[in-house]
């Protein structure tokens, strides 16, 4: 009876996880050896209307951007900088929305963001020309698709997890993980919303922009689980937006109140890393 006891205890050791073993599952995280130029193809189809003045103006707008990603800096904390520089290759805006006319001027981004793909801010690039409206515009449009939030903890296929920021929130899964050349990839389902605002002026004009909405997104992504690197990100949102331009001439204020509803297909494709074509197959 003993020798029984003994054996089966032994077994119980054997078979129980040892303290501190890694959690199974998968680590996502994104990664960014400082200097790294990720270079992207982004399409984009943007469809809806914009209100001013009690006049209805149609959107209909399709552009192909090339994207850079560089690296520039790490924080102590792990905060990633990114310099995102945009250079629209095709622009059909027969309304004008966003000058198309102008396609070499658009500003470089400067992001900061958290290895989980937490954006903390964005701004304009440290030497780039000072945007015109139209060029902040485009710019606010590349960034509009928001990073997937990865899961804090190794996760499985079929694991769901939420993040919220104030009145920011994302709904995620791991849907699969699959070998390609060089490591795993794995494919995230998004569902995220966040509500957005806004306030500019231009002491110099006279100029004040306000600007308050809402969006949500649905989207899938691919990323190279060794790499920490999007591989592809495609999805669409919707752009709800109510703003107002106060004018102030002579000490007379004139207010410009604008909505717009916009719906945005965006597919965001890896070509190239560091120069070299990239292969996922």
């Amino acid at each position: 009876m003993m020798r029984a006891v003994t054996m089966l205890a032994a077994a119980v050791v054997m078979l129980a996880p040892a303290e501190g073993a890694m959690a199974p599952g998968v680590k996502l995280e994104y990664q960014a050896p400082l200097g790294r130029v990720a270079e992207y193809e982004l399409q984009l189809v943007v469809e809806g209307e914009q209100v001013s003045l009690e006049e209805t103006r149609p959107v209909h707008i399709r552009a192909v951007v090339e994207l850079s990603e560089e690296v520039i800096a790490w924080q102590s904390d792990g905060v990633i900088w990114l310099r995102i520089r945009g250079r629209p290759q095709v622009v059909r805006d027969p309304t004008g929305t966003f000058g198309a006319g102008r396609q070499g001027l658009w500003p470089d981004i400067q992001l900061r963001m958290t290895p989980r793909g937490e954006v903390l801010d964005s701004s304009v690039a440290v030497g780039s020309e000072p945007p015109g409206p139209s060029e902040r515009a485009f710019s606010s449009l590349m960034l509009q698709p928001a990073p997937v939030v990865l899961a804090e903890n190794p996760v499985e296929v079929g694991d769901e997890w939420e993040w919220a920021d104030g009145p920011r929130g994302q709904r995620n899964r791991l849907l699969e993980v699959v070998e390609v050349e060089g490591g795993q990839m794995a494919r995230i389902a998004s569902q995220g919303r966040a509500l957005l605002r806004l306030e500019e002026g231009s002491p110099a004009l006279g100029l004040t922009t306000r600007v308050e909405g809402q969006q949500s997104q649905t989207s899938e992504m691919e990323l190279l689980v060794e790499e920490g690197l999007v591989v592809r990100h495609r999805g669409q949102l919707s752009l709800h937006t109510e703003s107002e331009t106060v004018l102030v001439v002579a000490g007379e204020e004139r207010v410009f109140p604008m909505r717009s509803d916009l719906s945005i297909d965006f597919d965001l494709r890896l070509l190239r890393v560091d120069g070299r074509p990239v292969s996922t197959s």
